[in-house]
């Protein structure tokens, strides 16, 4: 089990990605969240099997529609334990 946090950069507010995020990550069977940053980027918290994050971190490079990722920032963090499903954060719950 690992844990990454990304910070993501590009068009990727405004266009879906963050819903894009949680459904890639419940296909992929990783949990974490994500939210938009002030400063027009993306924060990605993403826990799973390292095959599977690395799976999910490819399809969000990829993106869909308008969202084009031009840059991930990946780090390793903590595992949190129990944590159970990927949500979508909003500023205000930080």
């Amino acid at each position: 089990m690992k844990r990454y946090r990304v910070i993501v950069d590009g068009i990727v507010q405004g266009v879906g990605f963050r819903y894009f995020c949680m459904y890639t990550a419940k296909d992929c069977r990783v949990t974490g969240s994500v939210r938009n940053m002030s400063n027009g980027m993306v924060d990605i918290y993403v826990q799973g099997e390292e095959e599977n994050i690395n799976t999910f971190l490819d399809k969000v490079k990829e993106g869909i529609g308008f969202i084009r990722v031009d840059d991930m920032r990946i780090k390793p963090v903590p595992v949190v334990e129990g944590e159970r499903e990927f949500v979508c954060l909003y500023s205000e719950d930080w």
